[in-house]
């Protein structure tokens, strides 16, 4: 006996394949970054994504030379953020922060992944654990 899907079921399942082909196409940590190439940059925070599926703070920071470089941080998802005590209103547009990471694995050189977060008053926000660097 030939079975066929009623329209509810056939949308459930058009669904499920779609989310799945979403979370597949979902790079990793270790798909762009790597934890051989540790970065600790100095700036000032110029912008805030806050965003999924990854927040961005772009920096700018002077290179040896003392020319400006516009940097990009990848970071973790709002939430996961809030849950490690950083809300959007920390990371104020001006301020100077210092972040150390990780560089990226083809060598962009202004592009990097937060660790941690040091605030000019000393305060450091641990984003990413040791244990967790290779997700």
């Amino acid at each position: 006996m030939l079975r066929t899907l009623s329209i509810p079921a056939a949308r459930l399942a058009a669904g499920v394949i779609l989310l799945a082909a979403a979370a597949w196409g979902h790079h990793s940590f270790a798909a762009e970054f790597d934890t051989n190439k540790p970065i600790s940059v100095t700036g000032v925070i110029v912008k805030v994504d806050w965003i999924n599926p990854h927040a961005y703070i772009y920096l700018d920071a002077k290179n040896a030379s003392g020319e400006t470089v516009h940097w990009a941080f990848q970071t973790l998802p709002p939430g996961m953020m809030r849950a490690r005590g950083l809300s959007r209103d920390l990371l104020a547009v001006g301020q100077t922060v210092t972040i150390s990471g990780f560089g990226t694995k083809d060598g962009t050189d202004d592009l990097g992944w937060v660790k941690k977060i040091q605030f000019a008053d000393g305060r450091v926000l641990q984003m990413t654990a040791e244990e967790e660097k290779s997700k």
